[in-house]
């Protein structure tokens, strides 16, 4: 196995080849959402030493890239691609891309840029574009990633996290475990609120077998629905 280095400032890309050689015309590019290399090296690595020769790329955070997820330049990927045709006479000939976390969505972003990457494995991706974070004065784009200078279309960070929580909790959380989420007086009230139902139902007649007549009753009954959803999970 031989490595070799390669700088944003004068190739275009920051990465470390890791060549397997043996010959084989596939390249796999590792990414991982953290900054720096230290991560996509021992991935590359390990790739290497089953035979897969690795690219591990670093897309922000080192020397002339944006230091914060904004305006990441996708063309950095078709620059390294290009560069990679050329290695060892174009021995590269089919290229794919790893990525982990934030890596697995740039990673696809990636290959939606690039027609050489004609591989993708995304691990834990997110499912839309970002706003970028940083201060404004970072870029005049606002997307996490740039194509030749230009945006991409995003989703704004403002109550993103907050409306996604709300909406995980409502839709997650069973209806028989709702006292579980509730303050002592609420559970008062709901249950005040049940006797009274039950008390109703049993004076017109209507489906009074289905009904418990005392507390302990309907404990059990209680637990019996729990039981039974916890089955369904």
């Amino acid at each position: 196995m031989k490595t070799k280095h390669y700088e944003y400032t004068t190739d275009g890309f920051e990465a470390v080849l890791y060549d397997a050689e043996n010959g084989d015309d596939r390249l796999l590019i590792v990414i991982q959402g953290l900054k720096g290399l230290e991560l996509p090296t021992k991935y590359a690595e390990m790739f290497a030493g089953k035979g897969y020769s690795a690219l591990a790329m670093s897309y922000y955070g080192g020397e002339g890239q944006p230091s914060a997820m904004r305006a990441i330049p996708l063309e950095q990927f078709r620059t390294a691609c290009e560069v990679m045709k050329l290695y060892e006479s174009g021995r590269f000939r089919r290229f794919g891309i790893y990525g982990n976390s934030k890596g697995a969505g740039m990673a696809l972003l990636a290959a939606s840029a690039v027609p050489d990457i004609s591989l993708v494995i995304a691990a834990s991706s997110f499912g839309h574009i970002m706003q970028g974070n940083g201060g404004k004065n970072l870029s005049p784009c606002k997307a996490m990633v740039s194509l030749d200078g230009k945006d991409f279309p995003y989703v704004p960070n403002k109550g993103v996290f907050g409306a996604f929580v709300k909406r995980c909790v409502s839709r997650c959380r069973p209806r028989c475990w709702r006292d579980v989420y509730s303050s002592p007086k609420k559970r008062k009230i709901r249950r005040k609120a049940e006797q009274e139902r039950s008390s109703i139902h049993c004076r017109n007649g209507a489906a009074r077998h289905h009904r418990a007549d005392t507390a302990d009753d309907r404990d059990k009954h209680r637990h019996l629905r729990e039981r039974d959803l916890a089955r369904q999970f």
